[in-house]
């Protein structure tokens, strides 16, 4: 198994590292540890434009590959996104455009949000960005020379202007420096998806976790539905 995971694997013919051909460990550690851009980065350098970072994965690093990948070619069917963003949807009310993987759903999706996102729409919400920049300075500057955690007032800084763009509406981070109830529950959900993907490429290891910590997956559930509940209700206000 382990011999033709490392010589006979379709993918066997691209550089990387031994261990990354025949398991996921080295992505799955890199990916818990928050260093994936890094690592990456380390490996396209020893390495090359591409990279075998795990037993079925590639990495590109060039332009070209983008296009490939993402772009629309004739004769060429569209690539779908793997299974990673099947648990990114909200439930059954509503889908994302980032987590659907049916490219014609996608491409409809996308059509409604391309005015919002054309050259013309991004410069008339230039303001709403800017404000909220000018508050963030502000807060900044008004700390002087203490010490502050940047992580946390960055974090503030983009949900509020995802806020005013997405919603019409901001989350008020910056202006009180504490983190809204909606955000934290999006930004623990994004720290576990690492530990369920991990879970997902190491099965049995999933299935004991599991059967340790059943509750894992109801506490998880249950963030996924307060934040489904809270981003719906803005949408119809």
């Amino acid at each position: 198994m382990l011999f033709r995971l490392r010589y006979l694997h379709p993918l066997a013919r691209f550089p990387g590292p031994a261990l990354a051909a025949i398991s996921n460990f080295p992505y799955s550690k890199s990916y818990l540890g928050g260093r994936q851009p890094y690592d990456s980065l380390a490996l396209h350098e020893k390495y090359g434009p591409v990279v075998r970072t795990a037993p079925n994965e590639l990495s590109f690093s060039t332009p070209e590959a983008w296009h490939d990948i993402y772009g629309q070619r004739n004769g060429h069917q569209t690539f779908t996104k793997s299974e990673f963003y099947a648990g990114g949807t909200f439930a059954k009310q509503a889908s994302s455009i980032v987590s659907e993987r049916d490219p014609s759903k996608h491409r409809d999706m996308r059509k409604y949000l391309a005015n919002a996102f054309s050259d013309r729409s991004l410069k008339e919400q230039e303001y709403l960005v800017a404000g909220v920049i000018d508050r963030f300075i502000g807060q900044i500057g008004s700390h002087g020379s203490d010490r502050i955690n940047l992580k946390t007032w960055f974090n503030l800084m983009t949900f509020d202007v995802i806020g005013e763009l997405a919603f019409g509406k901001s989350f008020g981070g910056v202006e009180s420096g504490e983190v809204h109830e909606w955000i934290a529950i999006v930004l623990a959900s994004m720290g576990q998806s690492a530990f369920s993907d991990t879970l997902a490429r190491f099965p049995l290891l999933g299935k004991i976790y599991m059967h340790v910590r059943p509750g894992w997956l109801k506490n998880l559930t249950e963030g996924s539905e307060t934040h489904e509940r809270y981003t719906l209700d803005l949408i119809k206000e």
